[in-house]
């Protein structure tokens, strides 16, 4: 398993790649680094490369994860979009009951168009 979570100054947004098992506690790992950079650099927008990564998650705990990401600092306000190859109903499921508890996620197979919907003003 290996996290990357960086700032894009250029881009103006996080850029969070995982390899391997995407569990809860990788998620808190990533949570934290997210919140420190995201209030450091005033940073609204999220790009989620999980192409690589496999989601070792419950059904009940992806419908959690909204919560959990609440509590580990993730603002509802900034814009999330997750880059997925596999796993695409748990993801699809995920974005459902994040958007219920107003976040903003967006998943996408596509890593250019995630890109294209980060950057367009909301």
């Amino acid at each position: 398993m290996a996290i990357e979570v960086s700032y894009d100054a250029e881009s103006d947004f996080i850029r969070i790649k995982v390899t391997g098992d995407l569990d809860m506690e990788v998620l808190a790992q990533v949570a934290r680094e997210v919140a420190q950079l995201a209030s450091g650099h005033d940073c609204e927008r999220v790009l989620s490369d999980f192409r690589d990564a496999e989601l070792k998650m419950t059904q009940a705990t992806i419908y959690r994860m909204p919560q959990f990401a609440t509590e580990a600092g993730a603002e509802r306000r900034v814009r999330r979009a997750l880059v997925v190859s596999r796993d695409l109903k748990q993801y699809g499921f995920f974005e459902t009951v994040s958007k219920n508890q107003a976040h903003n996620v967006r998943t996408f197979s596509d890593i250019e168009e995630a890109r294209k919907w980060l950057l367009i003003k909301p």
